[in-house]
């Protein structure tokens, strides 16, 4: 007890009493375990010895989406995620093989996870088993920050297992919910090397879309299927392919019409007029041999009884893109796509396969095989 007391002193005299309660400092969230220690809602004894003696870079914190912050008094080396898009996130900080449990869909995805094809499965992402989770005595678990809700995860967990709420699938949030993962983990400088090829993406689209004058700019409507009470299905303000389509500089027709997924009348559509159509596909992407199922979505909706009048549809100008292809971190590459789809002549210069195969090969764990095994866009221009 002495050196703890003797430790508390020093770290008091240290960081001034006004610097209590900030985030991110070591100094500081160790002596505040300290002094929950002593008060007897301290994360125990040997997380902060550890802290002290073995690890000078922790504790580290971080708020989450969720809202709530999340103590380590000592690096992640167990980890658990509990979905597809926080397995995307780990591969691209290269801490893959620090993941000892995952949620059941991932072994499914051996081509994009092949390192976590073999790991323990803890369930669903949104029902998981908690005896399995506390057999891998895991250090940090991340989930959805919807699902799974408290009474499920949380409230069945001890606190030293830190749980971090991030989402990963928003494309305005996934740059900052990726540094928030990184802090946790240790792993800023995996998280740089990223976010600057991220942002070299985003800047090459919007230098070479702002050549566009407004009055140019495409119109797009999105297609999701058919309608589950009239017409077809498409998505406004709030999905995902709604971003991508606005950040490549695209003009969707939906929006201020519908908001979210929703139904549209085919005459809708067909008076709107678009001049590009991009049909979202939850198929395709990392999974082999669906090509065809993109083609007779293609086909399906350019077959649609008055749709041939449709400039989109005339010109041919109707793509297919896999959901594999737009959320997370391959989300820059589906800018560039879509933006190259929108003006062609801009983008005359750039290489698309070469860029999407650069992805795949600094920031996923994939095989080089996988860009010609997917089909993460239909047709090739």
């Amino acid at each position: 007890m002495r050196w703890f007391v003797s430790l508390l002193l020093l770290l008091l005299l240290v960081v001034p009493a006004s610097a209590l309660g900030s985030v991110g400092d070591s100094r500081i969230l160790l002596a505040e375990g300290i002094l929950g220690e002593l008060k007897g809602d301290g994360p125990g004894m040997a997380a902060l010895q550890d802290a002290a003696t073995w690890y000078p870079a922790y504790p580290r914190a971080v708020i989450d989406s969720a809202g709530v912050m999340t103590t380590l008094y000592r690096p992640a080396d167990r980890i658990i995620v509990m979905n597809s898009d926080a397995a995307d996130a780990i591969s691209v900080l290269g801490i893959d093989d620090r993941v000892v449990g995952v949620g059941d869909v991932i072994p499914t995805r051996p081509l994009q996870f092949p390192t976590m094809t073999g790991v323990q499965s803890i369930g669903k992402y949104n029902e998981p088993d908690i005896e399995a989770i506390m057999a891998l005595r895991p250090d940090l678990l991340i989930s959805y920050v919807l699902w799974p809700d408290a009474e499920k995860l949380d409230r069945h967990l001890p606190d030293r297992i830190g749980i971090v709420k991030l989402d990963f699938y928003k494309a305005d949030a996934f740059r900052d919910e990726l540094s928030t993962l990184a802090h946790i983990t240790g792993t800023s400088d995996a998280a740089t090397e990223y976010i600057e090829w991220y942002d070299g993406i985003q800047t090459l689209v919007n230098e070479r879309i702002s050549r566009v004058p407004d009055d140019e700019r495409a119109r797009v409507f999105i297609d999701y299927g058919s309608g589950r009470t009239t017409g077809r299905r498409t998505m406004a303000e709030g999905t995902g392919l709604h971003d991508i389509v606005t950040a490549a500089g695209g003009i969707n027709v939906a929006a201020g019409y519908v908001t979210g997924y929703a139904d549209v009348e085919n005459e809708w559509v067909i008076k709107e007029r678009p001049d590009l159509v991009l049909i979202w596909s939850p198929k395709g992407g990392y999974v082999p041999g669906e090509e065809d199922l993109f083609r007779e979505a293609r086909d399906d909706l350019m077959t649609m009884p008055g749709f041939g009048n449709i400039p989109a549809i005339r010109d041919d100008e109707v793509y297919v893109i896999s959901s594999a292809f737009g959320f997370g971190s391959s989300s820059p590459v589906a800018v560039l796509r879509v933006a190259m789809l929108l003006y062609p002549d801009e983008f005359a210069d750039i290489d698309f396969n070469e860029v999407h195969q650069e992805y795949f090969s600094r920031f996923t764990q994939s095989d080089e095989e996988i860009r010609t095994l997917g089909t993460f866009y239909y047709p090739e221009r």
